[in-house]
């Protein structure tokens, strides 16, 4: 017989679980973000972007898929992560979502599938700019990369 875990779970979508952001202002995605599905996952599995304090941390899960949605969606987790750098307070500060952040610096601007739009990603790293972000967690990519990028460690 198996044990129950011994944590709780947190979980964080990602373009197969409910569609895809546009990878910039003037490429729509190919497979586009859909609120019935998000609305099922959170059924399924709970909140789509979170936050906790874990052990002197606080740990922030974000929505990577609604960046460059244009949705109330988004306006609703950018108004939720501010509240957050309140919340936050000195404590040092971990990251995840779904997509990285960038390629190889924080203003790489050619539109990629791959990673967070620019412009949704300036207003994202303003907001972090108020914490005491020690790492970013990220998968999407499927390839293992580690560098400290601004201080910041990118796994």
């Amino acid at each position: 017989m198996c044990e129950p875990w011994p944590t709780p779970f947190r979980f964080l979508p990602g373009n197969h679980d409910i569609g895809d952001n546009p990878p910039g202002p003037d490429h729509p995605a190919q497979q586009p973000l859909q609120e019935r599905v998000l609305q099922r996952f959170r059924v399924a599995f709970g909140p789509d972007y979170w936050g906790t304090a874990v052990s002197g941390w606080f740990v922030i899960g974000l929505n990577a898929q609604l960046f460059g949605s244009h949705s109330w969606l988004e306006t609703e987790q950018y108004r939720w992560l501010g509240e957050c750098v309140r919340e936050a307070g000195k404590r040092p500060v971990a990251l995840m979502l779904h997509k990285p952040l960038f390629q190889n610096t924080r203003e790489d601007a050619a539109p990629h599938i791959r990673y967070v739009p620019l412009g949704p990603r300036r207003r994202l790293l303003n907001l972090l700019a108020g914490m005491n972000l020690r790492i970013v967690l990220s998968g999407h990519v499927h390839q293992y990369l580690d560098r400290i990028i601004d201080g910041v460690r990118h796994i």
